[in-house]
Order: structure tokens, then sequence, then C-alpha cells
């Protein structure tokens, strides 16, 4: 009777082991999943983060050269209104 009780409790603590062995594999393929997840996300947010500085250094050439034509073209124009009033 004592072996086996032993031997029942050996093959419950062989199916535990397996079962906790399982879930770990799962978890950490889980936890690996999400790794990959966030460095896809972190390399996305570079990226975009990249789009955006190119974006405003463009736009920022564009109202250097708006504030020039305005102080080439326009101002002379608006004097000469202003005068002639």
């Amino acid at each position: 009777m004592g072996s086996q009780l032993r031997l029942r409790f050996e093959q419950e603590a062989k199916l535990l082991k397996k079962s906790v062995a399982q879930r770990v594999a799962a978890l950490q393929e889980q936890v690996s999943g999400e790794e990959k997840l966030k460095a896809s996300f972190e390399e996305f947010k570079r990226y975009e983060d990249d789009r955006v500085e190119q974006r405003c250094a463009e736009l920022d050439g564009r109202l250097d050269a708006l504030s020039i034509d305005f102080d080439e073209e326009l101002y002379p124009h608006m004097l000469t209104a202003i005068a002639g009033r």
C-alpha cells in the first residue's frame, strides 16, 4: 500500500512538473513575442520621429524662403503704398 502511494505521488509530481514546464515555456514565448513587438514599435517610433524631424526641417526652409521673398519683393511695394497715402 505504501509503495502504491509513493508511486502515485511520483506520477502526480511528474505531471505537475510537466504542467509547470509547459506553462513556463508558454510564458517565455509570450514574453519573447512582447519583446519583439516592443522592438518593432520602438523602430517604428524612431522612423516616425525621423520623418517628423525631416518634415519640420523642410518647412523651416520653406518659411525662411518665404520670409526672404517677403523682405525682398513685398516690402518695397508696401513702403510705396504707405508713402503714397
